[in-house]
């Protein structure tokens, strides 16, 4: 149980939480024990790179998202200090924009319309929020159920979708702050007009308006794929795992990368690649339709530093609006900003 100051919202809370990050214990951030430049870059520009950016590692609850010319995380920005917060930088500089004070926020996505986080507490509801994206200032809350704990957040057909455990809901709330939604579904991660998904046995296709069973993959996810009109792009595993693509339609798998991916995904829908980092210190774009992977950009101190820690975040986000590649190297706490060309 931690006790948690939430500014904006006016509030001091107790809580526990299940999908959280490690609680800090003190007030001394973990320093980084490597530095990383860019060894080799290719048909990609590096614009900018910051360090002392401490990222929280979390395993269903991405805490990096970019879009609308910023990038945002769950974190500590700078000095040590005993609460984590978002911050919110400028994509194209790395420019500091706001931070606010946010206790534990296990999800966090930055969309066309606005910043979305949630909250989880203790004998209280918890919360999903909006976030002004000019300075962090709550627009709404909505209450999501005492006890509760959010898996899996996503900005999908232009509606939040996310699901909550223990008490297996899924929701779908518009940007202003209205349910459309709310059906108990096990374990579901998105819920599209022709096809639902879950995670219970691998992942489960099923039609929408029937709940007749379309196809299964046997596999296990942490983190919501990534959709486009005939595809999914997921990756396996707790802290790494193989990044593939599914035919949407059959469930067939259409590519798997050799190698272990240890970030999240990222997709260019423009250049038609997925971006991800390898341990070997390689941050590669692979082509949608052939899984062919190329090296774009190559740091050096390789390889990654992987050991689970609490700040030890490899993450990497997308910002569409300004074709911007986020990186978060967590055994180093940098973050790197590429702009494709």
């Amino acid at each position: 149980m931690q006790i948690i100051k939430l500014p904006f919202l006016g509030l001091t809370i107790m809580f526990l939480v299940s999908c959280i990050p490690q609680t800090i214990s003190d007030s001394t951030t973990p320093t980084s024990v490597v530095s990383h430049e860019i060894a080799a870059i290719e048909n990609i520009e590096s614009i900018w790179n910051i360090s002392n950016v401490n990222i929280t590692r979390e395993s269903f609850c991405p805490e990096l998202s970019a879009g609308m010319g910023k990038v945002c995380y769950i974190g500590i920005f700078g000095e040590p200090q005993d609460y984590e917060d978002i911050v919110c930088l400028a994509s194209n500089t790395g420019t500091f924009l706001w931070q606010e004070e946010a206790g534990i926020t296990p999800n966090l996505i930055v969309t066309s319309v606005g910043i979305f986080m949630t909250y989880s507490r203790m004998a209280s509801p918890s919360w999903l929020a909006k976030l002004d994206p000019q300075n962090g200032d709550l627009v709404w809350r909505n209450d999501l159920g005492s006890l509760n704990s959010v898996l899996f957040l996503s900005y999908i057909n232009n509606q939040i979708q996310l699901y909550t455990d223990p008490d297996d809901h899924f929701w779908i709330i518009d940007p202003g702050g209205n349910l459309v939604k709310k059906v108990f579904i096990g374990r579901t991660f998105a819920l599209m007009p022709d096809e639902t998904y879950n995670n219970l046995t691998g992942i489960n296709a099923y039609k929408t308006d029937t709940n007749k069973f379309l196809w299964e993959h046997n596999d296990r996810i942490e983190l919501v794929p990534l959709f486009t009109q005939d595809k999914i792009f997921l990756r396996n595993g707790p802290m790494g795992g193989v990044a593939k693509a599914l035919n949407r339609k059959t469930g067939k798998l259409l590519w798997s990368t050799p190698d272990i991916i240890i970030s999240n995904l990222a997709y260019s829908p423009e250049k038609k690649l997925v971006y991800a980092l390898r341990q070997n210190g390689d941050l590669i774009g692979i082509d949608e339709n052939s899984g062919t992977e190329n090296v774009i950009a190559r740091f050096s101190s390789a390889p990654f530093i992987v050991n689970g820690g609490e700040f030890d975040a490899f993450e990497m986000a997308y910002d569409e609006e300004e074709h911007i590649i986020i990186v978060s190297l967590g055994d180093s706490r940098q973050l790197f900003a590429f702009k494709e060309k």
